[in-house]
């Protein structure tokens, strides 16, 4: 018997459809039947949720492949420890970004905006979320959209690219253009700040009894 089918036994054993589990992983059907068919698997967090629902240990899901748990648990932790140091790098950096926006005291460095980058798509590659709530979505998405046009506004009355401007129409959009991006990775960055804040690494609970 393969995981799949230990995770629809357990299921079935539940009287439970794979839309009922779906809704309480606040997750797919299609999700569900990717674990069942063994095309995917869940993460750490979620076999952690079945064992509380199912009330048995993680290892008894995993019983056909013990070597998945321990491969899936240094993955798990690698990914939040990534995560942790990326949020706390992004602080720094958000604060330096916005100095380089409004050129606080002519400080200007092209490396800010690079690993501001850099520090972004890090964070968001190793960042999963299972589902969004829809009014969750839409403040993210009202607050960034403030942030931009402030930072934006800020970065204007700091002239930071005011002394960058020259009579070459070209150039002089590449430098409007650089400061809007600028402007952009310094919402991002703040997005992360107020919503994306990872939590600890949480210890498995192996020889642990569940209730059911």
């Amino acid at each position: 018997m393969d995981i799949g089918d230990n995770l629809k036994l357990y299921r079935t054993g539940h009287n439970l459809s794979q839309s009922d589990l779906a809704d309480k992983l606040h997750v797919s059907r299609k999700t569900i039947s990717g674990w069942e068919n063994n095309r995917s698997y869940p993460d750490i967090d979620t076999l952690n949720t079945l064992s509380r629902l199912y009330g048995v240990k993680i290892d008894e899901l995993l019983i056909s492949d013990p070597s998945l748990l321990s491969k899936k648990i240094k993955s798990e932790v690698r990914r939040k420890k990534i995560l942790k140091f990326s949020y706390i790098l992004n602080i720094p950096l958000c604060i330096l970004g916005y100095f380089e926006l409004t050129g606080f005291n002519g400080f200007n460095s092209p490396f800010v905006t690079l690993l501001l980058l850099a520090n972004i798509i890090t964070f968001f590659t190793n960042y999963t979320v299972s589902k969004f709530k829809i009014l969750r979505s839409l403040s993210i998405i009202i607050l960034f959209i403030i942030i931009f046009s402030f930072n934006i506004k800020i970065g204007a009355y700091g002239n930071a690219s005011e002394p960058y401007l020259t009579h070459d129409l070209s150039f002089n959009i590449g430098v409007i253009l650089a400061c809007l991006v600028h402007a952009l990775l310094c919402s991002f960055s703040m997005i992360i700040i107020i919503f994306h804040m990872p939590h600890k690494l949480n210890i498995i609970p192996f020889n642990r009894k569940t209730k059911s």
